[in-house]
């Protein structure tokens, strides 16, 4: 009859419903485990990477007071480039870690292109000023915003790889 076609239809629908629903909750539980697994890995890594860090910071603290009172300018230099060294091994340790932890998705919107050319060249400059490398910039504060990425633009423009690859630790 008419009338049971019409509960069967409802029953099925309800079930269809339900499944649907299930479904929905499967795939948000999915992902929420998929999450807490990348947390744990990186739990465990800022354990292991605070150890690794530790022992060049460690360093970079030892050669810095030994250089203070360093008898000969050739002594200081060798405790700055030992500091250097260093700084630049914790620097790659970090680095391994920001790439892993990252989100691979960068977020776009209004970029104020120019300040953000601004803070690289400042971080840069201590690196530039120890090359001999002097520069000047003409940056237009009024120039509009465009659309990207604070950090992948941050990425183009430096921080070590900015410099020749010749003056680098490896």
């Amino acid at each position: 009859s008419s009338s049971e076609i019409g509960m069967l239809t409802a029953a099925f629908e309800r079930m269809r419903h339900d499944l649907a629903d299930r479904d929905a909750r499967i795939s948000e539980a999915h992902t929420q485990l998929a999450l807490a697994g990348k947390l744990s890995v990186i739990g465990e890594l800022a354990a292991s990477v605070a150890h690794e860090v530790k022992n060049p910071l460690a360093a970079v603290v030892g050669y810095a007071q030994y250089g203070g009172s360093a008898k000969t300018l050739e002594e200081g230099r060798e405790m700055c480039h030992l500091i250097e060294e260093h700084a630049w091994r914790a620097s790659r340790i970090l680095g391994t870690v920001l790439g892993f932890a990252r989100d691979s998705r960068p977020t776009f919107g209004p970029l104020d292109a120019a300040s953000q050319v601004e803070y690289a060249l400042k971080l840069l400059a201590p690196q530039l000023r120890s090359k001999g490398i002097r520069l000047e910039t003409s940056l237009d504060p009024a120039m509009p915003h465009v659309n990207g990425s604070a950090g992948e633009l941050q990425q183009v423009l430096g921080f070590p790889h900015a410099l020749p690859a010749a003056d680098r630790q490896a």
